[in-house]
């Protein structure tokens, strides 16, 4: 997790050498997460996805988590964890998709593997779907809800 971190504040370094056109020095961990806070580049996709996915009545998950500071909180987390990438893979745990999910993780939020990571013929939603939810279900495991978990990935550099 550490590198994932170092890695994320050198490419962040990087682009605003890039965008200012000036040599500057990379931002330390927590700094690297300010691209992240009002991340411009938030995919079409990502709020509707991640209601839908809040909605599962299935779950302990509020619907309130789809919208708002909770769905901001997850937007943070997602961005800085794949950039909402949902075929982002650390082999180093392994972690998986957009919420950098180990399969531990993904197997203790109900969500079957193949959904979350393959999208086999039985799955009837999208990976995005499933990867929000897996996220959304993490959180709530973990630590109680997106506000927390945000907070401990702010504090951190993970989660």
């Amino acid at each position: 997790m550490k590198h994932r971190t170092l890695l994320r504040a050198l490419v962040a370094g990087l682009a605003g050498v890039i965008l200012a056109g000036t040599l500057t020095a990379a931002p330390a961990a927590a700094e690297a997460t300010a691209g992240c806070d009002n991340h411009p580049g938030v995919p079409d996709w990502f709020y509707p996805v991640l209601l839908r996915a809040a909605e599962n009545p299935n779950d302990a998950v509020p619907t309130s988590w789809g919208s708002g500071d909770r769905a901001r909180a997850m937007m943070k987390i997602l961005c800085n964890e794949s950039s909402f990438d949902v075929g982002a893979l650390n082999p180093a745990g392994p972690y998986y998709g957009l919420g950098q999910l180990g399969r531990p993780a993904i197997d203790a939020s109900n969500v079957r593997f193949t959904c979350y990571w393959h999208v086999d013929n039985d799955c009837s939603h999208t990976r995005r779907y499933y990867q929000a939810l897996g996220a959304l279900r993490y959180a709530n495991q973990r630590y109680g809800g997106p506000l927390p978990a945000w907070s401990h990935w702010q504090n951190h550099g993970w989660w």
